[in-house]
This record gives C-alpha cells, structure tokens and sequence, in this order.
C-alpha cells in the first residue's frame, strides 16, 4: 500500500505564510495529529494488541490504527521525525529468529546491501529478541535500516526502523526503544500468516492446492507440508518469480522462474548460464551439474553455498521457456531433504501447452477463475474483460433475443475477511447499478449455485427482471447475472453454471 501523503511542517508552515495565522489550539491540535482526518492524536503513546509505542523523542509523532496502516499495509503501530521513520508488525513464527530477520532484511530489496545480524539474546523478561541490519540504495539514496525482533506466544513482535545513512544512528535506536510488549505471555493475539494458499494472476493461478502456469505450461498439486503463494509475494524473492513454496518445519524454500529460451541454448548451457546469473546475484558456488528431471523433462541440477545459506539448483527447457526451480536453506540443511527436493521437481506436469479459457459455441471453461458455463446453441459470448479486472478476474457475456447472462469471477487478494468484505461490495455495487433501470428495492434472499451456498439479488420491472447470484468458493467471487423477460435467462445460467477442480 503505497503511504498515505504527509504534509511536512516546514511545507506547511510557508504555504500558510503568517497571512492566515490559526488560532493557537488548531496549531497545537495539528501538530497532533498525522494528517487533517487523522483519528488518532500523534504526539501521545500508541497502544494496539498488546504493545505501547511511546514518543521516541520530541520530534516524532506515533501512528496508530489506520494512521499506521496507511504508512505500511499491516503496521499495527509506527512512528516518524524529520529524518527516520520506523513500522511495528505482528508475524508468525516461522523457523528461526535469525531466518525471520534475514528474510525480512532481504525482502527490502535494496541495491548494495550488506546485512549483518546480531547474536541472538534475551530482554528483560526473558523472551528470545535478536537485531538484524542492513544499509544499501533506494534508488540513489543511501539508506540504513535497523530491524528489532522479540518472540511471545510463537509471534513475532518486529519493529523495523530506516533513515537515510547520514542520520545518528541513535534515531533508529530511539525508536526500538520505546516499543514495550505490554501482554503478558499466553495474551499476545495470533499473528495472521503473511502468505496466502489461494491466488488468481493474470497468466496463473493457485486453487483448491494445485498451481496452474498457463504462461510455462506447467502444473504442480502442491505437497503437503508446503505453503504456497504468487504474484507479489513470489515477486519480492526475484523479479522472474512465478511461484514459491516454503515448508516451514523444514525451513525449506522454492522458487519457481521463468524467462523465454535463448536462441542458442542447450540443458546444460542454460543450467551454465543460470550458475552465472546465481554468482554474480549472490555469490554461489556450486558443485558439477547432474541429471535429474523437472516433471517428465531432462534436467540438471547443481548445489552449493552463498553466505549463510545453501542451495539446490534445478534447470530445464520446455515449451520455448527456461525452467529454474531454486530451493533454499540455512547452510548445510539440504542434506535430509535433498530426496524430497528431487520428488518435488518430477511432480511438475509439463503437458505441451496448458490453456486457461477453452471455448466451443455452446461451453465455456475458465480454468483460471475455475468456473464453465454451458448454453444451449445461438447464445452469442463475448469477453467484456476491462484492462483493470484482467489481472485478477474476468467478465463474460452471453446474448440472445435481448436476453443477457453475465459472469464475473474475480480472486481478491488477502484473507477470508477480505473476500467476504469483497463479496459484500459486490452485492451493494449491483445494487446501486440497477436503480436507474429497474423499480423498487431489489429482494435479497438465500439461494443454492453450483450446490453452493450463495445470495441472490433480484430486480422486478414491467419490462425486465434482472438476478445477481452472488457466490465465494475457495478465494474467488463470483456473480452471475441475468437480464430478461421472464426469468428464462436465470433458469439456463443456473444449471449451466459449475465450478472447476
């Protein structure tokens, strides 16, 4: 979530320019609070879930609530001066302190970075705390980040603070220090798990435990013990990332990529110039290549250390595309596991091509958003898809005789909450849609589609009756809307209508 827009005070201060001079307790209540719709006072300690935020100095203001989500999608608490800005997040656990901060500092992304993570300790009460920092380039900005990490109730309390590198070390410290976990042990609320199991993107999707790549043409049914995610969370760990797994018992990652096949490529040229591409990225020493499979494909794979870390390299061409599947773990841990790796890589599928919507003139099956609809002969489809909606839905149409059926299926990103909260926008959206062409208040009622649990929204009007069947299953919402006469069009969309594996 990109931060909400901050005014800074000395801005302020020359566009009011002393012509229009506020009273002395709008100035004082505006030096309280971040912005003007700010419902939270600023210049007092935060408390949220078990923690306090005091004033780290007299600079600073503390965000709390929305103030602090605004400034970092998930902060539960923040705070900022002139020169430093720092963000608190409640995680889970997963793994080790030390593997928590190294990917946290990681996952900034920034150029020129050197990371440095402190031995692990105890505060004062006795919980496990470790720091990690980390100095690099936003841009061209040299920056330092220092990150303060304290576990509770298997969650971690992470404080992250970062100012450009010229700032006293001291205002990053300041702020660490004036977070206090207040819940005493057992009280801390769970964290929520920062990957998600379900995910729709433009050219891929991730339902019901099996990852469709209609881009590489593969599939994998995820194995269990394995989380996975796409899009952004694949993203962050490299630019070419289309899917990652991570077993946390293990401490085991993999990543997915891709990129099209050079021209003049080879097995084992492109496993070479993947090797390459790793030492210079990271530093990777690997070992000679052996042969191995990813799904029924030859492959090479190649294992070696960088840093703290040990990797397992696996390279393959298929459909005029580059394979790479990169599992990582702490330094010398792909030992037990190395077997399991191998399994995981034959169990991609690798059919010849793998196509997302198949369509004939009376079926239709979008194996993206997992749904089909089948219609009698004549009924004329077309895609009403907008630039906006393609990266994470569709919209389809279906015409015949002035009657009209519609589909669209949409995967939101985030948890269950923010589906159901979707679903419910959806259903008010409609609502406000079909005032200008219809009569009266639309009745909402409970109904079955697809043998599913849904809400129907149904307009009257003398000359056409319009239904919205609103449905989630497995982190994608669907509607399904009709317009007609009488009532045929809901008919045929009803027993057309099904979901797919």
């Amino acid at each position: 979530m990109a931060p909400r827009p901050i005014l800074p005070l000395a801005l302020a201060t020359l566009l009011l320019g002393g012509a229009c001079d506020p009273k002395a307790e709008e100035r004082s209540d505006n030096r309280g609070r971040v912005t003007s719709g700010s419902k939270q006072r600023a210049d007092v300690p935060g408390e949220a879930q078990g923690l306090r935020l005091s004033l780290p100095g007299p600079e600073w203001k503390v965000l709390a609530g929305e103030d602090a989500a605004a400034l970092c999608d998930g902060a539960v608490l923040a705070a900022m001066s002139p020169t430093a800005t720092g963000t608190v997040h409640l995680r889970p656990l997963e793994g080790s302190l030390g593997d928590h901060l190294t990917a946290l500092a990681e996952g900034l992304h920034l150029a020129e970075s050197a990371i440095t993570l402190g031995a692990p300790e105890t505060d004062g009460a006795g919980r496990p705390r470790q720091v990690v920092t980390l100095t690099g380039k936003l841009g061209d900005t040299p920056l330092q980040v220092t990150g303060r990490a304290v576990v509770q109730d298997a969650v971690v309390v992470e404080a992250l603070a970062w100012a450009p590198s010229d700032t006293p070390g001291e205002a990053l410290t300041a702020f660490l220090d004036a977070l206090e976990v207040t819940s005493p042990p057992g009280a801390l609320p769970p964290a929520s798990p920062s990957r998600q199991d379900v995910g729709v993107g433009e050219d891929q999707s991730l339902r019901k435990g099996r990852y469709r790549d209609f881009a590489l043409a593969l599939e994998l049914s995820v194995p269990e013990g394995w989380e996975a995610s796409l899009g952004p969370a694949a993203e962050r760990l490299h630019e070419l990332a289309r899917l990652h797994l991570h077993h946390a018992e293990h401490q085991l990652h993999l990543v997915l990529l891709g990129e099209p096949a050079a021209s003049d490529w080879n097995t084992a040229s492109h496993h070479e110039a993947v090797r390459a591409g790793m030492q210079a990225r990271v530093g990777l020493s690997a070992a000679s290549a052996e042969s191995r499979k990813i799904g029924d494909v030859d492959a090479l794979v190649s294992e070696g250390q960088a840093g703290a870390r040990s990797y397992r390299v696996y390279t393959a061409l298929h459909n005029e595309m580059g394979l790479q599947l990169v599992a990582w773990t702490t330094k010398g841990g792909l030992e037990p596991h190395r077997e399991a790796l191998d399994g995981l890589a034959a169990g991609f599928a690798l059919p010849p091509a793998l196509a997302a919507v198949e369509a004939t003139t009376s079926t239709f099956a979008d194996h993206r958003l997992g749904y089909g609809m089948s219609l009698p002969t004549g009924w004329r489809r077309s895609d009403a898809t907008s630039e906006t909606l393609a990266h994470r839905g569709t919209f389809v149409r279906w015409e015949k005789d002035g009657r009209l059926i519609a589909v669209l299926g949409l995967a939101p990103r985030g948890p269950e909450p923010r589906r159901r909260w979707t679903l419910m926008l959806l259903e008010q959206l409609l609502r406000e849609a079909m005032v200008d062409r219809t009569r009266g208040l639309p009745v909402v009622s409970q109904t079955k589609l697809a043998d599913r649990p849904a809400v129907r929204v149904s307009w009257h009007a003398p000359m056409q009756q319009v239904n919205a069947t609103l449905l989630e299953e497995e982190g994608v919402v669907y509607a399904v809307v009709t317009a007609d006469h009488g009532g045929e069009a809901e008919s045929l969309a009803e027993r057309g209508f099904s979901l797919l594996p």
